[in-house]
Formats: C-alpha cells, structure tokens, sequence
C-alpha cells in the first residue's frame, strides 16, 4: 500500500506567500460571495428556521464611517452570523438615518460657499442629494468590511413611503385621542436658531455673566399689613434678559425669611435669613437689623410688584430654592428655564413669548422689543437702575451651557 496516497498533501508545487496581501485578497474573496450570492443563498437555506432579528439603530449619514461606526456595525455582524451559524434565520435590513441638523448646516455651508440659494425647497433638494451620496459611501464601506445584509435594498428616514407611515401612525394617535399640544422647556440656540438636546449641551467654565440684585415691592396685606414702610424682597439673577418676562418670585416652605431694616435704605427687605449677612456683606450695608421673620409658605399667592412693568408678581413656593447662593428668593420666568416653566404650569401662569429665535426681545417686553439678549446686560440693568430697584450689578464668573455645534452659549 502507498500511504502517500492516503494523506490529502498539498500541491507539491504550491507556495505560501510571505504576505497575506489582504488588500487583494479580500476584495477577491467578497467578489467570490457576490458572484455566487452567498447572503441570499443563506437566507434561502434558513427560511423555515427560527427567526432572529436584529434591531439595529442606523448609523447618521453626514460623512464616511468613522471607527466608532465601523466597530458597531462589525459587532452586530458577529452576531448576526453566529446566530445563522447556530440555525437561526437571520436576516438584516441595513438602515440610515438621514435627518438632521448637521446635514442642513453641512449642505448650508456648501451652498453659501458656491453662492447659492439655500432656503426652502432648494435646501431640502440639496440636502437629499447629500444624503444619497453619504448612503453610497456607507454602504460600500460597510460592505468592504464584510458585513452581509440586503444592501440592494436598504431603507432611509428621507423615503417618502417611510415618511408617510410616520404622517398615518400620528394620525391613528390623533384619531384614538392619544395626543395633545402644548409646551416643554428646552434649551434653544440663538445663533443656530434651533433646539437643543441635554446630549448636545457643554457647560463652560469661565463664562462672564452679569450677576444683579434687584427688588420688588411687595403689596403688603396680612400681617404685613401694619408696616408702614415699604416692604422690598430682593432677588439675584445672572440673566437680566429674563427680567422683562418675570412674573412670580419663588420662595422656599420651609425657610424663614427675615425683614431687615438697613439704616439710609427707605422700606425693609425682604430675604432668606440664612443668607442674611452674606447679602448685607455683598451690598454693603452696615448697621442692618432684623425687625421680623416669618416662614415661605406665608408668601404663597402674595404678590409684588414688577420692578418696571408694575404688573404683578405672584408669590410662589418651590424645593429647588437654595439658601446657598442668591437670596433665597428666586426672579421666576416661566417663559426662560425649566424651573419656572414647570412652577407656572403649576400655578396657572402664562407662557408669553418674550425673545424670539434669533435671540432678540418680541413686542411682549414693551421697551426692550427688538434688543438682542445679550444687550439687556445693559439696557435692562440700566433701566432697574434709573428706577431706583437695582442694588447691585456685577460680574459673575461660573459655568455656563454652551451649544456643542458651534461652541456659542444658549
């Protein structure tokens, strides 16, 4: 017996190459899958298996795939092919997500460099063409790393079929009663003229803000009645561009809030106690005494007056008040915050429209229409100033939200 022919021996005039070459090599071996339709050979093969699905969040289609995007899809098919491999029926719909504000500030850009129109219906058209570039280039990347799926046949959020089942699953929504419109704070951009995620928010040290001390008078009723001089709580904010849209002051339950008489001030203030001394030190009073205190809920529903619009001002209560910072007493804009607007809803307080999208201050702030925000820091704080109600403005240094796309503050 020849042995020799019992062993399977490799050609005898075959070599291995010192180098894999793999950038030859793998574009031949996918070339081969392709030939023979190996992905739906084996999708055939396990139709009356199991099925194993993968629902996979599509990648963003504003530029090549990066490592991150690249690393996710490679794992999911891992998965994928181990579970065909265990006899599973696994298919894979391959998906983009295709909308986006940097996919309009991309196309944006490009337009405005070329010195073309770039609003309404030429923008969108642009947008689409950029997008069906990028699902190109994706799609041949991801398939060059070997990731099998129904590329012929992929799906897009821009589809008009994908759009309109969207329009449909809202309507059924409408038609059962399960919907409704109203407001939600958000943090909003004035430079790129959109909202913004929390995701999207970078909070900056070293931001200049200007800090301002500033009181309302309050229409004394109760037992604040037999004072017979006028009674001012003082609030600090870092953002006077608010001031115009103030419509309650938020005081804490359970602190006690002390009336202080400062010698060379007309009328009494009105502060948390706690923080007393470190607000007299901040304004410079000297000689101050406390004539009373009295806890926060007595300050719900009492109302003060609005520093330069007169209206009123409703006393409310609310846990986030601090005895920290500040004067335990907080200027509440339901327009501006999450805070205020969640405490308004609560109280029944309107919502006006006080600074529009590009930032600048609407008609609802009577004097300071037309003002962009920023500008308040001197025309807002001017105006408490000529009418006797600021009692201090400063610089204030903190941190401070800025929008990550642009690296502008909110």
């Amino acid at each position: 017996m020849d042995l020799r022919k019992t062993l399977n021996l490799p050609d005898p005039d075959a070599t291995i190459p010192m180098k894999a070459n793999l950038p030859s090599l793998e574009p031949a071996i996918q070339s081969i899958w392709a030939e023979r339709n190996v992905y739906a050979r084996i999708q055939e093969a396990r139709q009356d298996a199991p099925v194993f699905v993968l629902h996979d969040g599509p990648p963003y289609t504003n530029s090549p795939i990066h490592i991150g995007t690249a690393m996710n899809k490679i794992l999911k098919d891992f998965v994928l092919k181990s579970r065909t491999m265990m006899g599973y029926w696994a298919p894979y719909v391959p998906g983009f997500d295709t909308h986006g504000l940097p996919i309009e500030m991309a196309v944006t850009k490009k337009l405005a460099d070329q010195k073309m129109e770039h609003t309404g219906a030429a923008l969108r058209k642009a947008c689409r063409e950029h997008v069906a570039e990028f699902i190109g280039v994706q799609s041949a990347q991801f398939q060059r790393l070997g990731v099998f799926g129904l590329w012929e046949k992929p799906y897009a959020t821009l589809d008009f079929k994908f759009e309109a089942e969207i329009v449909r699953t809202f309507g059924r929504l409408a038609e059962k009663g399960l919907t409704y419109r109203g407001l939600r704070p958000t943090q909003w951009s004035p430079t790129l003229r959109t909202a913004l995620a929390d995701t999207e928010i970078v909070y900056q040290e070293g931001h200049v803000s200007k800090a301002i001390y500033v009181a309302f008078e309050m229409e004394k009723t109760g037992a604040f009645d037999r004072y017979f001089e006028p009674i001012y709580a003082i609030i600090w904010t870092t953002t006077p561009w608010t001031i115009p849209a103030n419509l309650a002051l938020a005081f804490h339950h359970e602190f006690d809030y002390a009336l202080v008489s400062v010698p060379g001030h007309p009328g009494l203030y009105l502060l948390a106690e706690a923080l007393v001394e470190k607000v007299a030190a901040k304004l410079g009073w000297e000689g101050w005494q406390v004539m009373n205190k009295a806890q926060g809920e007595a300050f719900e529903g009492m109302t003060f007056r609005h520093p330069i619009f007169g209206r009123p001002s409703v006393g409310v209560l609310a846990d986030y008040v601090t005895a920290e910072d500040g004067t335990g007493i907080v200027h509440t804009a339901p327009s501006h915050g999450r805070d205020d607007f969640y405490t308004g809803q609560k109280y029944g307080l309107p919502v006006p429209n006080t600074v529009n999208e590009r930032g600048v201050l609407t008609e609802e702030t009577g004097e300071f229409a037309g003002t962009y925000f920023k500008d308040c820091d001197t025309k807002v704080v001017d105006r408490l100033a000529e009418l006797g109600y600021l009692l201090l403005a400063e610089d204030y240094v903190h941190s401070y939200p800025y929008a990550e796309r642009d690296g502008k503050p909110v």
